[in-house]
């Protein structure tokens, strides 16, 4: 099983504990504001996103050294969340108890992986994270449908789209990211019937 499977444990709770003295040297106030603002848009999946914005509050020079050491990335991840840990900074409320709008199953938001957050968004998680697996996944879908029911497919989707959707839509980490919430769960029920896209490939490339 994967972390994709539950509804109702964290997606992430085996961090490592991780102190490196040399990061504190030039760890300042601005790292602290790096981690309000993350933690703000991304709430408890912000340690995902530190290491890729770490520049905004480091200098060059820095980075270079930082980034000439073995696996810094992660490094780096584990000191935030080790002295976030540390020092008590939150500034995400606890994770909500939800039910899930696909499946009429309740889960807790934090269960969701951080790619399933990324397409929707951290406060707009109305779904559970195995509903959404078998839905936006890469490489998600039933291979097992006839060409007549792929045909059908298409075209629910692109009747609640209101327009021809490209190959592969709802894979795409912004495919939902600018629909509303009542046009998401439209476009959600038909892509739970969805095939994958090898078979459409494999059953239309020659019309």
């Amino acid at each position: 099983m994967s972390n994709y499977d539950f509804r109702d444990q964290p997606a992430y709770s085996n961090f490592k504990t991780y102190v490196n003295p040399a990061y504190n040297l030039w760890w300042s106030g601005a790292h602290d504001e790096l981690v309000k603002k993350l933690m703000k848009k991304y709430r408890w999946n912000w340690i995902w996103e530190f290491a890729d914005c770490l520049h905004e509050a480091t200098d060059d020079m820095t980075m270079r050294i930082i980034k000439s050491d073995h696996s810094w990335y992660n490094k780096v991840m584990n000191h935030a969340a080790t002295r976030c840990h540390y020092f008590g900074h939150t500034y995400v409320a606890p994770p909500k108890t939800k039910i899930c709008r696909l499946c009429n199953n309740d889960f807790i938001e934090n269960s969701l992986p951080f790619p399933l957050m990324e397409r929707l968004g951290a406060y707009n998680l109305d779904y559970c994270a195995p509903c959404l697996r078998d839905t936006v996944l890469q490489n998600s879908g039933s291979n097992k449908l006839s060409k007549s029911e792929i045909i059908k497919f298409i075209k629910d989707l692109s009747q609640v789209l209101e327009l021809i959707p490209p190959q592969g839509f709802g894979e795409g980490k912004s495919d939902f990211m600018y629909l509303s919430a009542d046009k998401r769960f439209e476009v959600l029920k038909v892509l739970q019937k969805k095939p994958t896209y090898k078979l459409v490939r494999k059953n239309l490339a020659h019309g």
